[in-house]
């Protein structure tokens, strides 16, 4: 069921073109208040039906129609081949593929499972049981890997702790909020505008106790990782440098009064 977001008389107005009018026509009729998917689900949930008419009306409009000789090499290839030699005679995606085959009710006959077939024969049950059973590991050598150089400082992505450290009290919500603001809530790395829930306030020395304003930054949640985990250091320390730079010419504008804090 989708969630009920039309009101009774637009259910009336519904129910008294949905037959007769396509999906289309019906987000003009709404002044695209809403979008096909929600038309469709909602004439769903109201258990309405297009006419033929409008059907085949609406059929001659879809883009990528599917015509009969495509349908013909489903038929004659899919139940051997599978979408991936359907796709070697026809200009459609795989997955376009495999949902015509299942909207046409045509299978491939044993089909090759990820995971193998449904069911195994009782012979390869017991190779798959031996493999299995393997030397049990002694308690030091269990406890060697938990040990292991996968944790603390032996991590390939150890940063010397400082994600431990707390930050100052002054980090606040009114302070990030100062920070968006003066970066008119834009990541200053890719410099796109982004919801509130993807900015996140990025200190350029590390140094989470360190929080004036001139060593905060905005950054989107994908270039904040992408600062942290994918450069490497030589890169991450320009990228400090520039973001330091970006940061003082705003605070030296803000000081003048040439740009104001922006509000959400």
């Amino acid at each position: 069921m989708s969630v009920k977001l039309f009101s009774e008389k637009e259910d009336n107005i519904l129910k008294n073109l949905y037959s007769t009018h396509t999906n289309k026509e019906l987000v003009k009729v709404f002044n695209g208040t809403y979008s096909i998917k929600q038309i469709k689900n909602r004439g769903k949930d109201l258990g309405l039906k297009k006419d033929l008419v409008t059907k085949a009306r609406a059929q001659k409009t879809r883009t990528g129609i599917w015509k009969d000789w495509e349908i013909e090499i489903i038929k004659k290839h899919f139940t051997l081949g599978g979408a991936e030699t359907c796709h070697e005679y026809l200009e459609r995606t795989i997955p376009s593929i495999k949902n015509k085959a299942y909207r046409l009710n045509i299978h491939m006959k044993n089909p090759n499972h990820a995971n193998g077939p449904k069911k195994h024969s009782e012979e390869s049950k017991r190779k798959m049981s031996k493999s299995k059973k393997g030397v049990k590991f002694s308690k030091t050598h269990l406890e060697n890997i938990r040990k292991s150089a996968h944790n603390g400082e032996n991590h390939h992505n150890w940063k010397g702790g400082r994600s431990f450290k707390e930050y100052g009290k002054e980090f606040n919500h009114k302070l990030k909020q100062q920070v968006k603001g003066r970066d008119k809530f834009t990541c200053q790395s890719c410099k796109r505008k982004h919801s509130w829930q993807r900015l996140v306030v990025h200190h350029i020395d590390y140094n989470k106790t360190n929080n004036s304003i001139e060593n905060l930054i905005t950054l989107c949640i994908n270039c904040h990782n992408k600062h942290h985990w994918k450069l490497n250091e030589k890169e991450r320390k320009e990228e400090q440098a520039n973001f330091k730079m970006i940061t003082g010419n705003r605070n030296a504008e803000l000081m003048s009064g040439n740009i104001h804090l922006a509000i959400a």
